[in-house]
């Protein structure tokens, strides 16, 4: 059965932390209920964090939230991504059409990839690209 964020969240706290951590960071998420507004659900996230912050050292924080990231690139993406590759022979080249793919949304399901040395950089897209694009604040971001 498919996890959700959340409670990935809790069981990576309390995984890498123990479980007096993960009741002290998860505190109140049981007041918001099955269908919370988005506002609700990030100050209760954005209290989430300031907890954790406060309980675990960095290197904690980081083990938490790596294994708690939600955003695995699909399958089928990987192979095509394979693919071109091994055509192209070259990362650079592969990033290039990484950058210009325009398919999710309108956007790119890639974010500016950049690579620095050994190391590709991408960053996470929003899960509603063209609502993003059409926000006129932080808020509605």
């Amino acid at each position: 059965m498919k996890m959700s964020w959340l409670e990935r969240f809790a069981k990576n706290i309390a995984d890498v932390a123990g479980e007096a951590v993960r009741k002290d960071v998860m505190e109140g998420n049981e007041k918001l209920g099955s269908r919370p507004t988005p506002s609700q659900r990030a100050r209760w996230i954005k209290g989430a964090m300031e907890r954790l912050d406060a309980l675990v050292d960095e290197e904690t924080r980081k083990q938490i939230m790596i294994s708690t990231c939600p955003h695995t690139y699909p399958r089928k993406r990987i192979e095509k991504l394979r693919k071109q590759y091994k055509q192209l022979g070259s990362i650079d080249k592969l990033l290039e059409i990484m950058y210009n793919d325009k398919s999710y949304g309108g956007t790119s399901y890639y974010d500016c990839p950049q690579r620095k040395g050994n190391t590709v950089y991408i960053t996470k897209v929003p899960c509603n690209p063209k609502s993003h694009q059409k926000a006129q604040t932080e808020l509605e971001r």
